[in-house]
């Protein structure tokens, strides 16, 4: 099932945002990953995508469920 990510980035400009967004797009996009768009906010960054599931989004981000 697809699932959409809202991350809201406290704190970070667009210099600190540009550099992990170098390294994380860096080759191949991670399995799974469907659509991903950023935008400044107010006093932070916000990202958002879409992923075939949750699975790959934990996968793809090295991101491990709470309790494991």
């Amino acid at each position: 099932m697809t699932v959409r990510i809202h991350t809201t980035i406290p704190g970070i400009n667009q210099t600190q945002f540009d550099a992990v967004h170098k390294i994380v797009t860096s080759g191949e996009p991670p399995k799974g990953l469907l659509f991903h768009s950023s935008a400044p906010t107010e006093g932070g960054w916000l990202v958002i995508d879409f992923w075939e599931s949750r699975q790959d989004y934990d996968a793809g981000i090295g991101h491990r469920p709470e309790g494991h």
